[in-house]
Formats: structure tokens, sequence, C-alpha cells
């Protein structure tokens, strides 16, 4: 789960070799040991103080030990970073030059410190979301989605449209932490798991001049000679095994599959030209479109799932954030 902000510590780190560097070998010094975060902290509440012995009481420390570590950390950088004046010490120019840069690193240290407990606790981190076009037509993915964001901010969520066994092959691959499918007679590899996230029904979309669109008994057999308008998948996974062939073979005959599209609204707009029927998630038919009618059919009266598949054991804060949400005990 990367968090790039960690990545600061490392250069304001690297700031602060350089500056010391740079003064060090302008002055014939030699310098190669690392700055020890402790005494880092130890020289700039000395130098805010000025004075030994109220910088020794801010961080807690008896004053020998404190004036100890300053000459350690002076001896190590092989400078003087105080100057001692008749009525305490005073910064040096070395010291003045590397004071802002021990702030900024120690300010940068804090924050990679909080990064890492935001993200430890699931506040603080990348879920990658795989999803079939369908699942965000309905309100429960979008819902979550949007309650997630408030919740978690740090949490960034990366959606990708995918079809479904671009899904399953990536969140087993561990690309996608989240994947989004409709129900399918393929089984779920192994390592991963599926949960009914939601339910819709499904109503055939025709053109307004197709005699179903007045039929006083509507039927799903009207359509055996129509050509359908599928989505676009593999022929074993996602919308077009799972749902309009599986429903036109229960109804007595196997659709005349005439044309495939990646998303939904295209579907249904080729039905406005007239150039096939499809059967669409129920929630499609307020969307107004010229020349289309949605027809509630007897044989379609399954509910068809959207499962969201995860993997097994998976152990990422932020998952688990995101399950907790989808799924609440």
């Amino acid at each position: 789960m990367p968090v790039d902000d960690v990545g600061i510590v490392g250069d304001a780190f690297d700031l602060i070799n350089s500056a010391i560097s740079a003064l060090l070998i302008g002055n014939n010094y030699e310098w190669s040991e690392p700055l020890d975060f402790r005494r880092l902290q130890y020289f700039v509440v000395t130098a805010e103080e000025l004075h030994m012995g109220r910088a020794a009481e801010r961080l807690g420390i008896a004053q020998p030990t404190l004036s100890q570590q300053i000459q350690t950390l002076e001896t190590s950088l092989g400078v003087r970073l105080f100057e001692r004046v008749r009525r305490g010490i005073q910064l040096s120019a070395v010291g003045k030059a590397l004071l802002p840069q021990a702030l900024e690193t120690l300010a940068a240290s804090a924050r990679a410190i909080e990064i890492a407990h935001g993200a430890a606790r699931g506040e603080i981190g990348q879920i990658m979301i795989g999803y079939v076009g369908t699942a965000l037509i309905e309100p429960e993915l979008p819902n979550l989605i949007a309650d997630f964001r408030k919740r978690y901010p740090g949490i960034r969520l990366d959606l990708r449209n995918l079809p479904v066994d671009q899904q399953l092959e990536q969140l087993s691959d561990l690309r996608i932490d989240i994947a989004f499918i409709r129900a399918t007679s393929t089984a779920v590899p192994s390592g991963l798991r599926g949960r009914v996230f939601s339910s819709t029904r499904l109503l055939a979309a025709i053109p307004a001049t197709h005699p179903l669109a007045t039929s006083a008994e509507p039927s799903l057999r009207q359509l055996a000679d129509d050509p359908f308008i599928v989505l676009q998948d593999t022929p074993t996974t996602g919308f077009f095994a799972a749902t309009t062939v599986a429903f036109c073979e229960r109804a007595g005959f196997i659709p005349n599959i005439d044309l495939k599209v990646t998303d939904i609204a295209s579907m249904v707009g080729l039905v406005s030209a007239g150039l096939g029927v499809c059967l669409v998630p129920a929630l499609i038919s307020s969307l107004a479109m010229p020349n289309v009618v949605f027809r509630a059919l007897p044989e379609l009266d399954a509910a068809v799932d959207l499962l969201m598949i995860e993997r097994r054991n998976d152990r990422s804060p932020a998952v688990k954030s995101w399950l907790d949400m989808a799924f609440p005990a």
C-alpha cells in the first residue's frame, strides 16, 4: 500500500546532509557519520531556548546529559553548533544553517509516524476497485463510495472499469483489491471469495414500434426473432452468459446475439436506433431515451446479483475498513 509522504523524511534528511556538507567542505572538515534523530531534537530545543537548563527541562533530561549529547553531536559532525558566551550560548554559523533543516526533518519524521499509524488503523492508504459498468448504475455502490470517502478521507479509491475475467485475474495477482461482478456460472478462483452486495431485476429494452411495447400479454419469447445487443465480455463470464442467454434459454430459445458494446448506455442507444433489443437493470428505465420502451416480463422473475469479490485473508487495514462498511456487523 504505497504512502508517498513517507519519502519526505528521506528528502528532508538529504537536505540537512547537503547543507552541512557544504559548510563543512568549505571549512575543510570531513563528515561521514549520519545524524541521530534524538540528538537532532536535542539540538533544536537547545537552539530554541539558547539555555542548557531550560532546554534540559523541556526535554525532561538532566542538564549534564544534554550537554554531553550536544558535545557528541558536535564531535560527530566535526563542527561547533553553539558558541559559548558570557550569558549562555548562541548558535554558530553552522548551527544557524542546520536549524531550519533540522526543524523540517523532525516535522517530516512526525508526519511519517502519523502516516504509518494511520495506515495501520486503516485510515490511510489506497484501495484499487474493479467493477463492471452496470455496478455504478445502481445506487448501492456509488453510495458506499461516497460514504467511505467521507469517513476515510485519507484512503484513496482507484476505480477501474474492467471485464469480469480481468477483474478476477488482477484480484488474484494483487493488482486490484476488490472486484464487483455480476453473478455468473463461473466458479470464483481459489483464494478469493464472493458475497452478494446488491440485487436488481431486469427489464426488456425494446424499440417503441415493437409489438411487445403494447402487448397485453408480454413475454420474452416475443423477442426470439430479434437481434440482441449485449455487453462485450468473455463467453464464460460476465453479463452476457449469466443473464441474457440464461433468461432466453429458460424462455425456450437461444438469443441471436448481433451486437456487443462496452456499456449500458450504448446498448440502449442502439435500441433507440431500432437496431435490436436488450435486457437491462431496472433502474435504467428512469433514463429518458427516445423511441425506447422498457417492459417487465414474467420470465425475468429472478434477481441479478452484484457480487463483491475479495481475497481471502487480505491483511490490508484499508481493505478491512472497506469491508466493514460494505458489510457492517
